[in-house]
């Protein structure tokens, strides 16, 4: 499909005579067929629909033709219309951005859905809504690898805006069992961040949220999930605080929703950093309130929250709860935490406080208290809250069954490092586990050893920027990515090989066009023997 004038629903919906529209295209679509959405500028007059369902392993898929950018542009519908709905099961939309209109990607009562690396900015409402009005109806949902930005604009200003849509989240999964929702990038919205409510079984993981009104990332009667891995901050802007401070970075609550409530309960919040905020986790007793109910809670890192980095209203029904192998920092004199209680309803282990420790029933067993010697402290980057040799985190925590790997999926030690990361020795790879028959196999033949970026702005182009790596022993390959603070990915390339010792990489010319500024380098070097080694360094460009 195109836009008009090249597209027209009287065509026959070849590349050379496309379809205008999501529903014409959607009649004529089966399962297993990929619609391509040609570049361009669809300026709607009316909801875009998708009037189709795919099937099990056959789904329909709208997607961006290759290297095309399909404007869907829903400013002349209104701030209270859909801008594309799906009307169908089993389907996927990938590559579109949307922009205007109420809200921007939804999908009410279908299952098996697929939104995949979409953007969605400037709706009146959510960017991107999927849910029902009760459990059962939908479920094997995956929403992942999406930008939403500048969503929400009803409540601009916040707390004075029309609330046409009630009150909004930026990407919302609503009565919903089983879903993923993964590597998107979330900020400046005035709407909550990534809201899940009323849902069981959903995996949050991998998603950067920041610099969005009233919550960061948001379990609102919830059981039988996860939160890990997840990175979120506040830049200081002010646009978006709510009662002058930014917004809680993970927040816990049981909103009043009758005549069905589906109260927290069961949830592992592991591996995640937080940066600023009001609070790094927070649980609110408000409206229906009900507790705290056999959370798992460990291997965090909560850096220099606005007011604490911890944070739980009191509630009678606080049960079963485990907060262990954390890492609270809090900047100034003010205390880390505040705890509510009762104290029968937790357990508090091994966890770091900085500069000290709460005291009371929050300070539990091999708890440590000093400078945690981050990586890049003050950083807007997860990795910047790697430990530094040296750190008193390093080896001070428990096992937890069912959390084995750090944000970076390294596995955990038996006696772990606090906090989001375990820490690895520079230079070394450890060791795999023996096999099952008992054979141990053969370390790793490659190791990155130190890691240098050189700079070559002094000399003229076209002659490339270069990598310097120290390898134990040749290696198959070794991919390059570049991320910006925000950790999207700005440049990647792959080199069919490299050489034992120091080896220089030509980066060429498309890593000559990344502007000046902060950027992390990552390196995987894959050995002969088909093990992976990784190295991260923190690069400035100065051009």
């Amino acid at each position: 499909m195109a836009p008009a004038p090249l597209g027209n629903d009287g065509n026959p919906g070849s590349m050379a005579q496309p379809f205008n529209t999501f529903w014409e295209a959607g009649t004529h679509a089966l399962p297993g067929d990929t619609v391509y959405v040609r570049g361009g500028t669809y300026a709607l007059t009316q909801p875009a629909w998708i009037p189709c369902s795919g099937a099990a392993g056959v789904p329909i898929t709208f997607a961006a033709y290759p290297g095309e950018t399909p404007v869907i542009d829903g400013t002349g519908i209104g701030v209270t219309a859909t801008v594309l709905g799906l009307g169908g099961s089993y389907l996927a939309v990938r590559g579109l951005s949307v922009v205007g209109g109420g809200e921007g990607i939804v999908a009410w009562g279908f299952s098996h859905e697929q939104i995949t690396g979409n953007t969605l900015s400037g709706t009146a409402g959510s960017g991107i809504y999927v849910g029902y009005s009760s459990l059962g109806m939908v479920s094997d949902v995956l929403i992942s690898g999406n930008t939403v930005h500048n969503c929400v604009a009803e409540n601009n200003p916040p707390g004075v805006g029309a609330y046409v849509n009630g009150w909004p989240a930026s990407v919302s999964t609503y009565w919903v069992t089983s879903a993923t929702v993964s590597a998107n990038l979330v900020y400046d919205n005035f709407g909550e961040g990534l809201a899940i409510t009323h849902c069981d079984g959903i995996l949050l993981t991998g998603n950067t949220v920041h610099d969005n009104f009233s919550i960061g990332i948001y379990f609102d009667n919830v059981q039988g999930s996860t939160i890990t891995a997840n990175l979120a901050y506040t830049t200081g802007d002010p646009a978006y605080f709510r009662f002058g401070l930014p917004c809680p970075s993970i927040a816990m609550a049981n909103e009043n929703f009758t005549p069905t409530t589906n109260p927290l309960d069961g949830c592992l919040v592991s591996d995640n950093v937080t940066v600023g905020g009001r609070y790094g986790f927070y649980y609110g007793n408000y409206e229906n309130g009900g507790g705290l109910k056999n959370f798992t809670v460990v291997h965090n890192t909560f850096y220099n929250a606005a007011q604490e980095g911890l944070w739980i209203d009191p509630d009678p029904g606080h049960v079963g709860n485990l907060f262990a192998d954390n890492l609270v920092t809090q900047a100034g004199s003010g205390s880390p935490a505040y705890f509510g209680g009762p104290a029968s309803g937790f357990t508090f282990t091994h966890n770091a406080w900085y500069p000290s420790s709460p005291g009371g029933t929050l300070a539990g067993p091999g708890d440590v208290t000093g400078a945690p010697l981050f990586q890049g402290p003050g950083g807007l980057a997860a990795m910047d809250y790697q430990l530094l040799s040296g750190s008193p985190g390093i080896g001070a925590g428990i096992p937890v069954a069912g959390v084995s790997t750090d944000a970076a999926g390294v596995a955990f030690t038996m006696n772990p490092a606090l906090g989001a990361y375990e820490w690895v020795q520079p230079g070394v790879t450890a060791t795999p586990t023996p096999t099952s028959n008992g054979a141990t196999p053969t370390p790793p033949a490659a190791a990155i050893g130190p890691l240098s970026i050189l700079r070559t702005a002094a000399v003229p182009q076209p002659n490339p920027d270069r990598l310097m790596l120290d390898l134990s022993s040749a290696c198959g390959s070794v991919t390059v990515k570049v991320y910006t603070r925000a950790l999207v990915l700005a440049f990647q390339q792959t080199f069919a090989g490299a050489s034992a010792g120091w080896t220089s990489l030509s980066l060429g010319p498309q890593f000559a066009h990344l502007a000046s500024g902060s950027y992390y380098a990552t390196v995987s070097a894959k050995a002969l023997d088909g093990s992976v080694v990784h190295a991260t360094q923190k690069l400035v460009l100065l051009r």
